[in-house]
């Protein structure tokens, strides 16, 4: 009986102990998938980034519109950051924040082949400097294979030093936008970052793919641009995309009178028709990903450089505005230990590069708060702005968790009877529909003097004073003058 008793106690004391264990490793499991502060020090990291991506277009997002259903499903398990702006709304400026955790105003990289004026480039583009690491260099460093596979002419490597650090660099030199009407050239040279993940699966590695489809001109299918405006199919087939793409290309410019709605949304139908194509493109290689089990080792950032104007009388053209149309972009994370939330936090694109680096255990000893991370700063930052300039040095924008102010060279504001300052309450009004500025000046007044305050940190071109009253020949005179005096 004794024997018995001792056999008895002997599995039980088994039974529980195991228990325990499987107990503890759920907990520890759902501890992991809810971590507030996140590491991943030998994991691969995988950039997928779409070009002239919206976000409002997507139903991760709020869209109303099936445009993303690849994306919706990967982002169910993801870090999704709803209130993420660009410094500039273009590919190569956006890139350089991304990869350099540095802004255009340090950087002096606005623009993809420099700074325009009058539609004239003043330089042949400005590559990052020698001396200013990027993340492709720094992962390499630390035994990182590096690849990527990039669609935009904005990016070429000769022009732009984008390509420091990748050992494998693949570049569409065919223009991808200049005729996008056969889509097998730009589908199969996305689908050949599939392979590179199969052949490297076992090593650790940095892979980015920049995929095109929404940036103008757009050209889907017709089957699936008629799915998203059924009203607008019989011009949409009738018409077919090339001249449809001669039509959006002569409003591609700031209109003084509006689009008819109908007109516009054909042009949206279009637009999202692209974003499925790259969605399809994207779930190829998210498949991939999960089928060679590296979501297991794997963070996989998704990146939208910037978006695309539909309003403010700005049609179909991005960096040349502010609005949130085309400086709001997505960013969303995904992690082997999950982390699954979602971050409203106002926060820009420079702010990437350091986050990354400190989850993967690479911290640049920078004093950013981790936007990865749930958790609160123990010393809360003082109020926190945004600073945007668009690409030819025009317009600047200043915003913090409530309000956005604008400010435009004289002359040079397409609304508002060519006034300089505009003032949207962001929180009640996010389309930035209705100017306040004479409603509220005084919030405007301390967004503007802290706008020029940082601008005057950085020697940027006095196109800020309130007596710029040049000529238009005297005023690009003038604005040269000053770009080379900045180093240009």
């Amino acid at each position: 009986m004794h024997r018995l008793l001792h056999i008895f106690k002997f599995r039980l004391f088994r039974i529980v102990f195991i228990v325990l264990i499987i107990t503890g490793g759920v907990l520890f499991y759902q501890y992991r998938q809810n971590s507030d502060d996140p590491t991943c020090r030998d994991c691969n990291l995988i950039l997928i980034s779409v070009d002239t991506l919206r976000p409002d277009h997507m139903g991760v997002y709020g869209y109303d519109k099936n445009t993303t259903p690849n994306i919706d499903k990967w982002a169910k398990n993801a870090t999704v950051f709803t209130n993420m702006r660009t410094v500039v709304p273009a590919t190569l400026p956006s890139f350089v924040a991304l990869m350099t955790g540095k802004n255009s105003f340090e950087t002096k990289i606005y623009n993809n082949y420099g700074i325009v004026i009058n539609g004239k480039s003043i330089d042949g583009g400005k590559p990052i400097d020698s001396n200013i690491q990027t993340l492709g260099e720094i992962l390499k460093i630390n035994g990182y294979t590096t690849a990527a596979f990039l669609t935009n002419l904005a990016l070429d490597p000769k022009l732009t030093n984008i390509g420091k650090g990748f050992s494998q660099f693949e570049f569409l030199k065919e223009d991808p936008y200049a005729e996008k009407l056969d889509k097998s050239l730009y589908t199969n040279f996305i689908r050949r970052s599939i392979p590179w993940l199969e052949q490297n699966k076992n090593k650790k590695f940095f892979l980015w793919v920049h995929l095109i489809g929404p940036h103008a001109p757009y050209s889907p299918p017709i089957d699936i641009a008629c799915n998203f405006e059924p009203s607008s199919c019989s011009e949409i087939s009738r018409r077919g995309m090339k001249s449809l793409e001669m039509e959006r290309k002569s409003l591609e410019s700031c209109q003084k009178n509006e689009i008819d709605q109908e007109k516009l949304n054909l042009f949206q139908a279009i637009y999202d028709g692209e974003i499925v194509l790259d969605d399809r493109l994207f779930g190829e290689i998210s498949r991939k990903i999960n089928s060679l089990g590296l979501h297991k080792k794997t963070i996989v950032i998704f990146y939208g450089d910037h978006g695309e104007g539909f309003d403010h009388n700005y049609y179909f053209i991005h960096s040349h505005v502010l609005y949130d149309s085309a400086i709001k972009i997505p960013l969303i994370a995904t992690f082997p230990d999950g982390n699954r939330w979602t971050n409203d936090k106002l926060i820009d694109n420079t702010e990437i590069f350091p986050s990354l680096l400190e989850v993967l255990g690479l911290n640049n000893n920078s004093d950013q708060q981790n936007i990865f991370s749930k958790k609160t700063p123990i010393n809360k930052p003082e109020a926190k702005y945004i600073i945007s300039t668009n690409v030819n040095l025009s317009k600047y924008s200043i915003q913090d968790s409530n309000y956005k102010y604008i400010y435009s060279i004289k002359g040079k504001a397409c609304l508002n009877n060519g006034k300089s300052d505009e003032l949207y309450d962001l929180l009640k009004d996010p389309e930035e529909l209705n100017n306040i500025m004479f409603q509220n000046p005084d919030e405007a007044k301390i967004l503007k003097n802290q706008l020029f305050a940082y601008l005057q940190k950085y020697k940027l071109p006095e196109a800020l004073d309130n007596n710029y009253n040049a000529t238009e020949k005297g005023e690009q005179k003038i604005i040269i003058e000053k770009l080379k005096s900045m180093g240009y």
